[in-house]
């Protein structure tokens, strides 16, 4: 059973909501301010003053709001739509264009940005858009209240602003840039670092697990020795007495390649081996369970490749393929396994396909990590496709997950020799 996983608010995502809160707090105070000590120097006309204080008062809103995770993306339009406001009624009210409070058009595109992301940008440019040709358009009809301390062109400032806003866009996007980065990053450390540890966790485990298979195993070859030695049998109980011993060989070799996942990891011993009698002692090793599930296995020998490995190991890693495949079928009408064997240019393959429902797209990734399992609780120990790829990786191959429209469908990759 996996553990659940807090899924909160990155540390950006934080940062962001903080500066949304602050920015509409701090220009809402300086609007208010702002307004009383102008209305002060000179007299705003009543309806013109109250419109100020709606959008010092929309402004305001905004770090209440923005504290209910429901209300986030309200609280960035009503953002732009306060800054907006007082760009727009600053410029009517005093000179259009050339209004000093206009320059904060600069900023929407930014602030847009951070409340509300890709969306929030685009609006914000619109916004300033409509806004430099509604006070553009006003001036020239005589709408706007003209300003006589400024002999700036109402184009120009137009241009510049404007300019100005795609600036503080660029930077905006920068930040989100290297913020996706960052988080990458992070994301990839912390799966490594998760990986580490299931990875020292199955060193431990499968520590434990050859110490403890190892005792019994020698007593049953033991046993099996005294036998022989001792009692007349028949020529079929001295072969079934051999068979026994053979198995708990095998079983100790593969016990013994545990080891590499613990910290006493040592070399296995690797010789030239062809992969036709490999693979095929793998299936005669899955035979009953192959007959039992009612399935089949067709295995056409392209070519025999030579490659150096440790056989017991790579009949593990197709023993382990082959049993996956019998159980994702279970439940299917037509159980048949297809195995090939060849050569290209990049060396030799062993290509495994079985007609079962297939991988689901949002899991292959997890596919080959420790503990991972896709069957019901008790039939699996998430440890086969883990401890395969671990085999290949020490042999210098490769494991892969081929793209198929029916079954599951893997490809296996070694370097091969030249036979002599």
């Amino acid at each position: 059973m996996k553990n659940p996983k807090f899924e909160g608010p990155t540390e950006s995502e934080v940062f962001r909501q903080h500066v949304v809160s602050a920015t509409g707090f701090w220009l809402g105070s300086l609007a208010f301010v702002g307004i009383i000590i102008r209305h002060l120097i000179a007299a705003i006309i009543p309806s013109t003053l109250a419109k100020f204080f709606l959008c010092a008062a929309l402004l305001l809103l905004v770090p209440i709001l923005n504290r209910n995770p429901r209300m986030k993306g309200f609280s960035g339009i009503l953002l732009l739509l306060g800054v907006s406001g007082l760009a727009l009624i600053s410029g009517f009210s005093n000179g259009g264009m050339r209004a000093p409070a206009v320059i904060i058009l600069c900023m929407a595109p930014l602030i847009g940005l951070f409340a509300i992301g890709k969306f929030g940008a685009a609006l914000s440019v619109a916004i300033n858009a409509a806004i430099f040709s509604t006070l553009i358009f006003g001036e020239q009809q005589s709408w706007v209240q003209p300003i006589q301390h400024s002999d700036k062109h109402s184009l120009y400032m137009a241009v510049i602003y404007f300019l100005g806003s795609f600036v503080g866009l660029a930077i905006g996007a920068a930040y989100e840039y290297s913020r996706k980065k960052s988080e990458d990053l992070v994301r990839k450390l912390s799966s490594s670092a998760d990986y580490a540890a299931k990875m020292a966790s199955l060193g431990e485990i499968s520590a434990g697990i050859a110490h403890e298979i190892n005792n019994p195993l020698a007593i049953i070859n033991g046993g099996c020795a005294v036998l022989i030695k001792g009692a007349t049998l028949t020529e079929a109980q001295q072969e079934k007495i051999a068979s026994i011993q053979r198995s708990c060989d095998r079983i100790a070799k593969i016990v013994s390649g545990l080891k590499k996942f613990s910290r006493s990891s040592e070399i296995t011993p690797r010789g030239r081996h062809f992969l036709v009698p490999i693979i095929r002692e793998a299936i005669s090793l899955t035979e009953y369970k192959t007959t039992s599930t009612g399935a089949s296995i067709v295995f056409e020998e392209k070519s025999n490749p030579m490659i150096a490995c440790n056989e017991i190991e790579i009949e593990q890693v197709m023993i382990n393929l082959i049993n996956n495949a019998l159980d994702a079928m279970k439940t299917s009408e037509k159980r048949s396994i297809r195995i090939d064997v060849g050569e290209d240019t990049l060396g030799a393959y062993i290509i495994l396909a079985d007609s079962g429902p297939g991988i689901p797209e949002k899991i292959r990734e997890k596919i080959f990590e420790p503990f991972f399992t896709t069957k019901p609780l008790g039939e699996g120990t998430g440890l086969g496709l883990s401890i395969s790829k671990g085999i290949l990786d020490d042999h210098d191959a490769s494991i892969a997950l081929l793209p198929t429209s029916v079954g599951t469908c893997f490809k296996v990759a070694f370097k091969t020799l030249q036979s002599t």
